[in-house]
């Protein structure tokens, strides 16, 4: 560490965690911690029984906390090196100020508000009885609650994993499967359980139709190339994908087009016929069974596209296959 990052620290380890400035007057209490008498004063004014620490929260006793010569010593010293009143503004106005409470820092964090308090606004009625724990430890744990969250998640998400036939042309949304031999060729998605197929548009006309076997909620429609996969938001035409969603044995449901039709058939799987018009710009479905139109999506394409395949992730074991492609 240089010199500058040295009395930087020394600087921080000597102020008040209530004011932020050095240390006027510190007063060290029962559970080690220091700060200057008057905002200890000022933090204490009208209690009667419970006098907390203004960082841990710690009880102590009146008069329990001691004047601390050296540390007042030492923040005279630091009050004398060049410098230190222009940092002193530079921390005013960067804050955390209170804004009920403007001469103190918010210096704790309430969990049960979710929300940063100063140690004053954590003795009102308001935060009575709620956790409150010293900002940078709350910011460390629910770091760590994140990253264990985030484990679980990609764990999830790995064992969602698309499977895509050795030819390209069939799809499976298992929940729990084994090794089945299949071979991941197409590209999917982290974000979601979803898929995109190898072929590309760019112009012209082009319609597909895609076997569903199975029960669940699935999705079809198309992707730009350039659509982030590693995303978290939604997949949403503002995004480049535009898809219709759907669950079997029951009506169209998307925020992207929506249509009213009897889904009921005799048959154990549903044939849906895709047509993407590139210059026109639409994109339609169709129930091939009832040879009926589902909805037509319109917009500006003006991106390579893929076919999209998706599943949510509740679905159970779902099948999509290609049976047709024309040109």
């Amino acid at each position: 560490m240089d010199q500058e990052g040295f009395l930087e620290e020394l600087r921080a380890q000597a102020s008040c965690p209530m004011c932020l400035e050095i240390l006027r007057d510190p007063m060290t209490l029962a559970c080690g911690h220091n700060c200057c008498e008057s905002c200890l004063q000022q933090l204490w004014e009208g209690l009667l029984d419970v006098f907390p620490c203004p960082v841990c929260q710690h009880h102590c006793t009146p008069g329990g906390q001691r004047v601390n010569i050296q540390l007042r010593v030492l923040g005279d010293l630091l009050r004398q090196l060049p410098g230190t009143e222009t940092r002193k503004r530079k921390r005013q106005a960067e804050g955390p100020w209170c804004p009920q409470h403007p001469q103190q820092v918010l210096s704790l964090f309430c969990e049960q508000d979710l929300e940063l308090v100063c140690a004053q606004c954590g003795l009102s009625c308001e935060h009575s009885g709620h956790d409150l724990t010293p900002a940078p430890k709350a910011a460390a744990q629910h770091r760590q609650r994140l990253k264990a969250y985030l484990q679980p998640l990609k764990k999830q998400l790995a064992d969602a994993l698309l499977l895509v036939g050795g030819c390209s042309k069939m799809v499976l949304f298992p929940r729990d499967t084994e090794d089945t031999g299949y071979e991941a060729k197409a590209t999917g998605f982290t974000s979601h359980m979803a898929i995109l197929g190898s072929q590309t548009f760019e112009s012209g006309r082009h319609f597909w139709v895609v076997k569903i076997s199975g029960k669940g909620t699935w999705a079809l429609g198309v992707c730009k190339a350039s659509f982030p996969r590693h995303a978290l938001q939604p997949p949403s035409p503002s995004l480049g994908c535009w898809h219709l969603e759907q669950q079997v044995d029951s009506g169209p449901d998307s925020a992207h087009s929506h249509a009213n039709h009897d889904w009921e058939s005799n048959s154990d799987s549903l044939r849906i016929g895709v047509f993407l018009d590139y210059e026109l710009g639409e994109l339609s479905l169709y129930h091939m069974q009832h040879r009926a139109l589902i909805a037509t999506i319109h917009d500006t394409f003006s991106d390579s596209l893929l076919p999209y395949f998706s599943a949510r992730p509740e679905s159970p074991t779902l099948s999509m296959k290609i049976i047709t492609q024309k040109a």
